[in-house]
């Protein structure tokens, strides 16, 4: 691994600063009456150095430490390794020895393990050059012997809060221990170790001087530490200064301590300071860094256009590849509110497998493509066992997290962020913006695209948000960077400049007299309202016509229960086909059998009468068992559940749609025009929307058959700008209009989920209040044939064929309007062209 101009420079200063150690620790220990602070008058001799803050071991003996301030991404950890070699030549003169390395948190600990065993990584091929191959990479888990120590460098990670001594008597790090014994006189050499608590008092011990057996030294992994003088590296050295951890830290006896911090504490002794800049001059950083801060209520627009970017930026790699043969993988990391099956269904907070699934299933990406990183989850795990994220044969391209990937991680392929968090929620930017800036090969690329990092949010205070940033920059140690961020969409003074988009004049005398159809449900004798799938829908479903013959009659011999373990090996006859054997059954754990989390999982947005869960969850486990017997059922318990629950998904829709058309049948439910002016004010009025780029024609000119005045081009995708142009083409059309997701023109059906289409769109306005209405939904074709696109399908089919006999009321709620011709549809990406031209033909 070349080294960086500013770790050269780095390395310098510390071998520097080594040399006059060793020279003043030898006067030092030549002098012992002067009690010299050596280490500080090693600093003194050093040219434009701040203060040196001084620090003494277990025994009270002053303590070299410095500090390395480099910016995330700068090669810390590679510094710390060549570290340890000029340590070992100018300061202890040995090539072996005790490194003690200690990180804050098991991310870093994963990964600096894994590096140091790695005997290709850079890191482990330093280390075996300087020991002659002689290196030991060890946990706290392991032992080792005083031959080890002799004889090999031995490098030991330690988590921070495992060498927390407070909690000394429940880590086996502090706990008597055989493994060690070889270090310590034995048990019964009374004297022995008397004379070495008196050399090194601060060793844990049994007894006191006044009993009988006299005092003897616990063969701990700790006492160990304390007698081999470790050189301790603190990686995030920062982390380490509560008054405990400085105590434990000192209380091992280093010889050293070397701090790594991109931001440390003011009590640090700062030798080497790095700038951003100087990772900047050499190519390590995407910058600028471009933040998006949309004005919509909804995280799906803030997804959606984090995915179109990264996908944009995935063809530019593609192309960029072809030309230099570099791979890049663009990856866009999505950060949610919630992970846990304990709050997933909570529709106001964004949820990790939530978030999977409408990848899955409106943007179509494959499964393969998504991995979770969380406290309970860790898809990651396995893609770093092998060759990691940069391998070409990784497909991960989205990586959902709450606040797993905050430190102690980072992928140089990582460009774009996504904080799908609701207003005014904390969204960890400070943490998470250091994520996407590192440069992959440490080196540009000269396309600009790929060259800089992009963060989606949406609704978040401008003010607050750049703040943030600000502060994340700092944290990474790119705090001279901070004048580097580009607000899209933002004033002089960091706040989004808004401006007014509304209806057209020549248009609002047509939306003075539109009322778009929904389904509506009679409130007494000639009263009507907007149908409420809670209210209308859901209360009268009838859940003792729940199917579960197809449930219960599901075959569970193939999923093994949970008490047979299986050995595999070459097929009897030496042939190479795979045959079971040595298998051994154990007692069946009957207790993995939970009827109360089946029904939890059941009254969890499915069931909303827990007794009526209760209810199910027996009929569905009495009919398992008393066709496979209780240990087969437990043993496929975790499979049940999940198949329960699809299918009482599934019967639940079944049955909501019995209730629906029960209600259309009998005239409770119809699909009308109501005159609701709230509703058509809320849909019409003027409304604030970010000064952006504008949608334009297809020639560049602006809009003219928009309903509205503005249409801003990064709401729209590939498809939907298609369809905008085609339609402002359309010489029959009098206007349309692109519906607002969540906020907008919305059809509420016998699902859950109310379905708001993409397009309305009139045509043949004469003035008399005669026009047209076309309602459409479009779907890219990698979502034809899925659950939702079928519903949908199934909803507007339905509206299509009532609004040929739509009845017209007129009473005092809802007061009625003239009948206009009403198509509805869901219309395909693959035949979109098509179907629009046949409705308006049709229409004409």
């Amino acid at each position: 691994m070349e080294l960086k101009q500013f770790q050269q420079d780095a390395l310098k200063q510390v071998d520097n600063y080594l040399q006059k150690l060793a020279e003043w620790k030898k006067r030092a220990d030549e002098n012992p009456n002067n009690e010299i602070d050596f280490p500080e008058r090693a600093w003194s001799k050093i040219e434009k150095l701040g203060q040196y803050h001084g620090k003494v071991d277990g025994l009270n003996r002053p303590l070299p430490n410095f500090c390395l301030k480099v910016p995330t991404g700068g090669g810390k950890t590679f510094l710390a390794v060549k570290i340890i070699d000029l340590v070992n030549l100018h300061y202890r003169r040995s090539k072996t020895g005790l490194v003690l390395w200690v990180v804050p948190t098991r991310q870093i600990y994963q990964q600096t393990l894994k590096a140091l065993r790695d005997k290709d990584h850079p890191y482990r091929q330093h280390l075996d050059l300087i020991t002659g191959g002689r290196t030991q990479i060890i946990e706290k888990t392991d032992h080792f012997s005083p031959s080890d120590v002799l004889e090999t460098l031995v490098v030991l990670l330690l988590m921070l809060p495992s060498a927390n001594r407070k909690n000394k008597e429940t880590l086996k790090l502090f706990q008597d221990s055989g493994g060690f014994d070889q270090f310590f006189p034995l048990e019964d050499a009374t004297v022995e170790h008397e004379a070495l608590l008196e050399k090194i008092p601060n060793l844990d011990h049994f007894g006191s001087k006044d009993d009988i057996l006299k005092r003897r030294v616990k063969t701990s992994m700790g006492n160990t530490l304390r007698l081999l003088n470790p050189l301790v590296i603190l990686d995030e050295g920062h982390k380490a200064y509560g008054k405990l951890a400085q105590a434990t830290i000192a209380a091992f006896n280093p010889c050293i301590v070397l701090e790594l911090s991109a931001t440390p504490k003011a009590a640090a002794n700062k030798l080497v300071t790095v700038s951003g800049r100087d990772l900047e001059r050499e190519d390590m950083l995407k910058l600028d860094l471009h933040i998006t801060n949309e004005i919509n209520w909804d995280w799906r627009d803030t997804l959606r256009h984090g995915i179109e970017k990264r996908k944009g930026l995935e063809e530019t790699a593609r192309d960029y590849e072809a030309e230099s043969g570099r791979y890049i993988r663009p990856i866009l990391l999505i950060q949610v509110e919630r992970t846990g099956r304990d709050t997933r269904d909570d529709n106001r907070h964004t949820h990790t497998e939530q978030i999977k699934q409408h990848l899955i299933e409106v943007h179509g990406i494959r499964p393969e493509e998504i991995a979770i990183k969380s406290s309970n989850k860790d898809d990651l795990e396995d893609v770093d066992d092998d060759d990691g994220l940069l391998s070409r044969q990784c497909q991960i391209r989205f990586i959902i997290t709450k606040y797993a990937l905050q430190e102690g991680w980072d992928c140089p392929f990582a460009y774009v962020l996504a904080i799908l968090t609701n207003a005014g929620a904390k969204t960890s930017l400070t943490q998470l913006v250091g994520r996407i800036l590192r440069q992959p090969n440490a080196r540009k690329t000269g396309v600009l695209a790929l060259d800089e990092s992009y963060v989606y949010a949406y609704q978040q205070q401008p003010t607050a948000m750049l703040e943030q940033i600000k502060e994340g920059f700092e944290k990474e140690g790119l705090g001279d960077f901070v004048g580097r961020l580009a607000i899209d969409g933002a004033s002089e003074e960091g706040m989004p400049k808004m401006i007014t988009s509304t209806v057209r004049d020549k248009f609002k005398k047509a939306v003075s007299v539109s009322f778009l159809p929904l389904f509506a449900r009679r409130e007494g004798k000639d009263r009507w309202r907007p149908v409420s799938y809670a209210m209308d829908i859901e209360a009268h479903i009838n859940w003792q016509e729940v199917d579960l013959a197809k449930l219960l009659d599901m075959p569970l011999s193939k999923y093994k229960p949970a008490g047979v373990i299986y050995a595999v090996g070459l097929g009897r006859g030496g042939d190479s086909v795979i045959w079971p054997h040595d298998v051994r059954r154990i007692v069946s754990n009957v207790n993995a059998l939970d009827p109360f989390y089946l029904a939890r999982v059941l009254s969890d947005d499915l069931i909303p009468n827990p007794w009526i869960a209760n209810s199910v969850t027996e009929r569905i486990l009495d009919g398992l068992q008393a066709k496979h017997g209780v240990n087969m059922v437990a043993g496929s318990f975790i499979y049940i559940v999940e198949q329960a629950r699809q299918h009482i998904q599934a019967e639940k829709d079944r049955l909501a749609k019995l209730v629906f058309d029960n209600g259309l049948e009998n005239g409770d439910i119809r699909f009308t025009i109501i005159a609701d002016e709230k509703a058509r004010a809320r849909l019409f009025s003027p409304r604030q929307v970010k000064d952006t780029r504008r949608l334009t024609d297809k020639c560049g000119q602006p809009l003219q058959l928009s309903l509205f005045d503005i249409e801003l081009e990064d709401t729209y995708n590939d498809f939907e700008r298609d369809v905008a142009w085609f339609l402002e083409e359309q010489t029959q059309l009098y206007f349309w209009w692109r519906n607002i997701s969540r906020t907008g023109y919305s059809l509420q059906g016998w699902q859950k989920n109310r379905i708001f289409p993409d397009f309305v769109f009139s045509t043949d306005y004469d003035g008399n209040d005669n026009f047209k209405i076309f309602i459409v939904e479009t779907k890219g074709i990698h979502l034809k044939n899925n659950d939702d696109t079928k519903y949908k399908e199934d909803v507007f089919s339905m509206a299509d064929q009532l609004s040929k006999t739509m009845q017209i009321d007129s009473t005092t709620f809802m007061q009625a309007v003239k009948q206009h011709p009403i198509k509805s549809t869901v219309v395909h990406s693959d035949q979109w062209k098509k179907e629009f031209t046949r409705m308006i033909e049709d229409m004409a």
